[in-house]
């Protein structure tokens, strides 16, 4: 008995280890902190853009 319920206990760390890998592929991070900081880094890209097509629409309605 004892055994087997070591065995389950190897299948059961597997499976973990395989669900963990295949998350990684998906997102590409390894951890939060990383998936965390190219969040940042795409809001940073997003706030700067938003202010350049403000700008380009305040001045071309300036010209209006």
């Amino acid at each position: 008995m004892e055994i087997i319920n070591q065995n389950l206990g190897v299948d059961n760390r597997k499976k973990d280890s395989i669900k963990a890998s295949k998350t990684v592929e998906k997102t590409g991070f390894d951890t939060v902190t990383q998936a965390q900081n190219y969040l940042k880094f795409i809001n940073k890209k997003l706030k700067l853009w938003a202010e350049i097509l403000i700008a380009i629409h305040v001045s071309f309605c300036a010209t209006l």
